[in-house]
């Protein structure tokens, strides 16, 4: 055989390979796809006893500071759960501070106890032996030397007595936060929790709690930090999911083929939003500010200027790691200084504008840092779904269908219109002429 023909086969073979993987990828996807709708159908036939998707969460604060306040009651020794100290107990035995702390009187629960530098330590707990502090994380990212003060503090509030800084979080503290010599130096008095601990706690607090409706609350707790902090996908489709892939050695390749891809298909369609954006604002005449590391862990934000020079900007963007605790308003110009100082009233009618225009309540920040106004997908402009982009198609879907693109531009012609007769609003104040 010559060269030239065994290279052909070569190829033939190659390209025979390649078809056959991108067709039991396809076959999967499909199997897949009908599996699991054909549970959701048996699981919507018998929603009126079941109610599978009803969550209690749902309609609460479910921010971090509404998650915090719920850990907080749990943990109160006099909170209305009336279960006494038997979360507490718990929580203690599992961060390693029953030996002290078990023993004691508890002087209080509190939560966004306000420390030195303005900072906010999200759950505080006294005791007559010590105290301990909880850093809540299930969304966003680090401050800098967030934890670290929060430490020095806490040896300051203690005194001499024993403390504790607990970081609850899925995944470790930045080095920005705490380097690696301040965490040796506080070993004995650091403790990283989970959301899965979490979630065991819960459960452990619920085997014994005898009030039916706290029963109920906390398994709701517990399904919502599944779905919404550990992104846990329904039990029930997990399993169908993984026993569709696992009936074959074809499946379970075409699985891994898929994964592979999964990456480079997410940056294809933010590449693709990019351009529908791109286009549609040139032709409305607006500015877009989009940097090269859209979310990436150091950009998660973009940006759309009505007119040039403009101080405060419509802001998209991400408060959380991974595509997450998605979110839309008004911020200061991405290339102007946050830290700059500012005028709150102006921010105050930033807010009513917004509100009055998309609904809810106005929400102006305190700090230079913060959006003026800000919104979560709340179901009315964005579909709830859109909250955390790490772990549902609805964005994805959207973007590859165009309509996300054209949500965010009727965004933007709203909120343009909104501010059409007050636009010095969103700009720079004039210099002062004071002498």
């Amino acid at each position: 055989m010559s060269v030239t023909g065994l290279l052909g086969d070569v190829v033939v073979c190659l390209a025979s390979v390649r078809d056959a993987k991108r067709r039991n990828a396809d076959a999967l996807l499909k199997q897949v796809f009908f599996n699991v709708a054909t549970l959701r159908q048996a699981r919507h036939r018998f929603a009126d006893q079941l109610a599978p998707d009803f969550c209690l969460f749902d309609y609460l604060r479910t921010d971090e500071y509404g998650l915090s306040r719920c850990l907080v009651e749990l943990l109160n020794p006099q909170g209305t759960h009336g279960q006494g100290r038997l979360f507490l107990d718990l929580f203690l035995a599992r961060i390693g501070a029953a030996n002290w702390a078990g023993m004691d009187r508890c002087h209080g629960v509190f939560p966004e106890k306000i420390i030195d530098k303005g900072r906010r330590i999200d759950i505080y707990l006294k005791f007559d032996s010590g105290v301990i502090g909880i850093e809540n994380k299930p969304w966003a990212g680090d401050q800098n030397q967030q934890l670290s003060d929060y430490a020095d503090w806490l040896i300051k509030d203690a005194n001499g007595r024993h403390w504790l800084l607990v970081f609850l979080c899925n995944r470790d503290p930045a080095l920005s936060s705490i380097d690696e010599d301040k965490k040796k130096e506080i070993k004995d008095h650091f403790v990283q929790v989970s959301y899965n601990e979490v979630i065991e706690w819960l459960g452990n607090g619920a085997e014994k709690t005898k009030a039916l409706t706290v029963r109920i609350f906390v398994d709701e707790l517990a399904k919502f930090i599944r779905a919404n902090i550990n992104e846990e996908i329904d039990m029930s489709e997990e399993q169908e999911i993984r026993n569709t892939i696992l009936a074959s050695d074809e499946n379970l390749e075409a699985a891994f083929f898929i994964a592979h891809s999964f990456e480079s298909t997410k940056k294809h369609l933010i590449q693709v939003l990019h351009n529908n954006l791109t286009k549609k604002i040139a032709d409305k005449g607006y500015f877009f500010f989009w940097d090269d590391g859209l979310f990436s862990c150091k950009q998660r934000e973009f940006f759309i200027s009505f007119q040039r020079g403009q101080e405060f900007q419509l802001v998209f963007g991400f408060d959380g790691n991974g595509l997450n605790g998605f979110g839309w308003g008004i911020s200061k110009n991405a290339e102007r200084d946050k830290d700059a100082t500012h005028n709150q009233q102006k921010w105050n009618a930033i807010g009513d504008i917004m509100a009055n225009c998309f609904g809810g309540q106005p929400d102006a920040g305190t700090r230079p840092s913060d959006w003026v106004w800000g919104c979560a997908p709340d179901g009315i402009v964005f579909e709830k779904d859109y909250l955390n982009w790490a772990s549902n198609p609805t964005p994805w879907q959207d973007m590859r269908n165009g309509r996300l693109a054209e949500i965010i531009m009727d965004v933007a012609e709203k909120t343009h219109t909104a501010f059409k007769d007050h636009m010095d609003l969103l700009m720079p104040d004039p210099p002062s002429t004071a002498c």
